[in-house]
């Protein structure tokens, strides 16, 4: 999630993992605002990173999250939190 107080700041992010030496985007999207979910596939690291691409001025991460979850058909009839055993 990204403070939005003084507006939204992102314009482009890579979330990324290290694979040996290098890092390897797994995600790449556009505009992050509040509370925003991708999903992509599963996969096994050590290290995760949320590598910004582009912004329109200095942007402020408020909270970056990972959980291992299957994507509902119908985002809005899931409800409440993340159980705390699905967070990397």
């Amino acid at each position: 999630m990204e403070w939005l107080v003084d507006g939204q700041k992102i314009q482009k992010y890579a979330i990324q993992v290290l694979d040996g030496t290098k890092w390897k985007t797994i995600y790449s999207g556009t505009a992050i605002g509040h509370k925003k979910i991708d999903f992509f596939p599963r996969i096994t690291t050590q290290h995760v990173r949320l590598n910004i691409l582009s912004a329109s001025a200095t942007p402020r991460i408020r909270e970056f999250q990972l959980f291992d979850g299957t994507p509902s058909t119908n985002l809005s009839s899931r409800t409440g939190n993340p159980r705390a055993d699905d967070a990397f």
